[in-house]
């Protein structure tokens, strides 16, 4: 009998005002990346550009996968 492989729960990365807030599936806010579009003001808030600020929400969205394959390996799985 083979041992049951779980699905890594998806994290979403959502726009809102002046952040991009990661969640998981259930809504539990995992973390939220700031931005400003006024580039003038990036410096001065220490925020970054809306750009960046979405390659960074998108790149931690990643890391429940990786999360999830690593739990795999530690335990054998793979």
């Amino acid at each position: 009998m083979s041992t049951p492989r779980y699905m890594a729960r998806q994290w979403r990365v959502t726009e809102h005002d002046a952040h991009f807030a990661i969640t998981d599936e259930t809504g539990l806010h995992l973390a939220g990346v700031y931005f400003d579009d006024q580039p003038w003001q990036q410096p001065m808030m220490k925020r970054m550009s809306k750009d960046g600020a979405l390659r960074l929400a998108r790149e931690i969205a990643k890391l429940s996968m990786l999360l999830q394959m690593e739990k795999e390996i530690n335990s054998g799985k793979i």
